[in-house]
C-alpha cells in the first residue's frame, strides 16, 4: 500500500494546519505581489492528498487555496500552483477535483498535479526554481525531508515554507544506525553527530528541546535565519506528536507568521502566549499552539530582556522590534506596549515624551534611549 495520510474524515489537527498554512499563504501572496518587480509567484504542495475528505465532501488545503486564487483577479493571473502526491490514487483524485472547480479555467497558469516520489532528484529539480514560492510539505513520515530539498525550495528571494516534522518518529530513531542516513539528510552531518553524542536517554523534555534546537541550527546553517516551530501533542496526552515548522530568510515573513498564530492563541500565566495545539475535547477554550525555549517568556521578563539587550543604546521603536523579534513570541503591538510601560517606569527615554504624543501611541520612528542602569 502506498504511504499517505487518511483522507476519510477531516480531523481537528488537519483543520488547524490548513488554517495556519492558508492564512500565511494569503498574507505572503499579498506582500509578494505588492512588489512592482514581481508579477509571478508560486505555491508548492509536495504531499497534497486528494483535495477532499470523503466524509462531508470537505475541501482540503489544495482546493481551499485554488478557490481563493480563482476568486482574486490579480492572483489568478499571477500564481503558479504545483501539487504532488506519491499516492497515485490521491493524485488522480486531486487532478479530477482541480479540473472540476468552477472558474479553474480562468487561472492563467494551469495547476500542475504530479505523482512522484520525493527524492534527491526532486531537490535538484527545484534548484532551477527562480520565482518566489511558498512551499508546504506535509508527509506521512519523514523520508521526503532533507536540508537539500528545503534549501532548494527557499533559496530564491521571498521564498518561505512550512513543513511537517514528525518529532515522535525522529525521536525514536535518531540514535539508531538504521536511520542514520535519513537523520543526516534532515539535520546535516555536524548537527546530527552532535545530537547523537549528547542526547540524554531520559529527561524527555530536555531531549525534545535539544532535538528542536538542533533542527533550528540546521536550518540556520542553510540561510534560514527565521524559524518558528509550533507543536502538536497526541490527543489526550502530554506527549509530543509532531511540529509544523515555518522557515524563512526574512524577518517580514517571520513576523507575518507570528501575527497569524497570535490570532489563534490564548495567553497563559504572566501573559505568555501558548503556541501549542491541544484538542478541544481537553480545552474548553479551543485549541492552542506552543513553542519551546525562549518562546515562553513572561511579559515582565520580556521587558527586562529588552533593557539588558539594548542597555545604553539609542534606536527607533521599529528597530527594537526588528532586531529582537526572532527571540520572542511577542508581536509588534506588544513590543510597543512593553516600550510604553518601560517609559512609564523610567527605564527608557523617548525623543517625544508621552505628554507630546497622542495618548497611548508610539510611532515606529520614535527614537528610544535605554538607560544604562
Amino acid at each position: 500500500m502506498e504511504k499517505g495520510f487518511n483522507f476519510t474524515k477531516r480531523m481537528e489537527q488537519s483543520a488547524v494546519k490548513t488554517e495556519i498554512v492558508t492564512k500565511y499563504f494569503y498574507a505572503w501572496a499579498n506582500v509578494m505581489l505588492s512588489i512592482p518587480s514581481i508579477n509571478r509567484i508560486g505555491y508548492i504542495d509536495l504531499c497534497s492528498g486528494p483535495g477532499k475528505y470523503e466524509e462531508g465532501d470537505e475541501d482540503s488545503t489544495p482546493l481551499i487555496v485554488l478557490k481563493k486564487i480563482i476568486d482574486n483577479d490579480k492572483w489568478s493571473k499571477s500564481i503558479v500552483c504545483m501539487f504532488n502526491d506519491e499516492n497515485s490514487e490521491y493524485s488522480k483524485k486531486l487532478e479530477a477535483n482541480v479540473n472540476s472547480l468552477i472558474g479553474v479555467d480562468s487561472i492563467k497558469y494551469k495547476p500542475r498535479v504530479l505523482n512522484e516520489t520525493i527524492s534527491e532528484s526532486t531537490a535538484e529539480e527545484f534548484m532551477k526554481k527562480k520565482i518566489p514560492c511558498f512551499s508546504f510539505i506535509d508527509p506521512a513520515g519523514y523520508d521526503p525531508l532533507s536540508l537539500k530539498l528545503i534549501y532548494a525550495l527557499t533559496k530564491d528571494f521571498g521564498s518561505d515554507m512550512i513543513f511537517f516534522f514528525n518529532y515522535n518518529e525522529i525521536n525514536r530513531w535518531i540514535k539508531t544506525d538504521v536511520q542514520e542516513k535519513n537523520m543526516i539528510k534532515i539535520f546535516g552531518d555536524e548537527v546530527y553527530r552532535q545530537l547523537r553524542e549528547t542526547l540524554p536517554q531520559g529527561n524527555p523534555k530536555k531531549r525534545e528541546e535539544m532535538i528542536m534546537n538542533g533542527l533550528v541550527k540546521a536550518l540556520n546553517n542553510i540561510g534560514l535565519e527565521y524559524v518558528l516551530p509550533f507543536k502538536f501533542r497526541f490527543e489526550g496526552s502530554e506527549k509530543t506528536s509532531h511540529y509544523l515548522v515555518f522557515a524563512s530568510k526574512g524577518v517580514k515573513g517571520f513576523n507575518i507568521m507570528k501575527e497569524v498564530l497570535s490570532k489563534n492563541c490564548t495567553k497563559g500565566v504572566d501573559g505568555v502566549r501558548l503556541f501549542e495545539y491541544t484538542h478541544t475535547a481537553y480545552r474548553a477554550d479551543g485549541y492552542q499552539l506552543s513553542l519551546l525555549g525562549s518562546f515562553n517568556t513572561p511579559f515582565d521578563k520580556f521587558k527586562e530582556k529588552l533593557c539588558e539587550r539594548f542597555r545604553g543604546k539609542t534606536l527607533t521603536a521599529s528597530d527594537v522590534f526588528i532586531q529582537d523579534t526572532k527571540n520572542t513570541e511577542y508581536i509588534s503591538s506588544e513590543y510597543k506596549d512593553a516600550l510604553k510601560q518601560l517609559e512609564q517606569e523610567g527605564k527608557i527615554v523617548c525623543d517625544r515624551p508621552a505628554t507630546e504624543r497622542k495618548k497611548g501611541t508610539l510611532a515606529d520612528s520614535t527614537k528610544i534611549t535605554f538607560k544604562m542602569e
